[in-house]
């Protein structure tokens, strides 16, 4: 829940920025962008040790741990999960260094079938750290950061 409220924390802080979606300097979004798409190819190594190296920086969380995460990658193996594809990424910056990358996958099983739903898209919070972008939180997605927020004019008094 936590994750939850940090995304919707960061869409509303996109949202205040003058009624408009953030700036979008195309190479901070062109860098998570090219995270994100790392992140799959990472991923699909189920090499947990590599995923905590390469993408995520969230200690505080069960898949920030070598044991967490390797306890999902367990999971996923016993229910047949086989790998990932990528249907397509977008990023958005709130700073300069935070932003949002938004993937659009589906799981594959070891049968040739699909982990359902079929249609996956996932949030990902992401930030800038001397090393690189990094993941820093998750949730089920999609969010919309490339268009306007229409503000509600008040009510007329009579």
């Amino acid at each position: 829940m936590k994750t939850i409220r940090s995304i919707a924390a960061a869409m509303a802080f996109a949202a205040v920025l003058g009624g408009a979606a953030p700036a979008q300097s195309t190479g901070g979004v062109a860098e998570i962008e090219a995270k994100m798409t790392e992140y799959i190819s990472v991923w699909n190594t189920h090499d947990a040790s590599q995923v905590l190296a390469k993408i995520y920086r969230m200690p505080d969380t069960a898949m920030g741990t070598l044991t967490g995460l390797q306890a999902n990658f367990d999971q996923l193996k016993k229910d047949g999960y086989d790998h990932s594809v990528l249907h397509g990424v977008r990023g958005c910056l709130i700073t300069p260094d935070t932003g949002l990358g938004e993937m659009r996958f589906t799981r594959l099983k070891t049968d040739g079938g699909f982990m359902p739903p079929e249609n996956r898209t996932s949030i990902y919070q992401l930030k800038k750290f001397p090393d690189g972008w990094r993941v820093t939180s998750f949730g089920a997605g999609p969010v919309n950061c490339f268009t306007t927020v229409a503000a509600t004019p008040p009510a007329k008094a009579n």
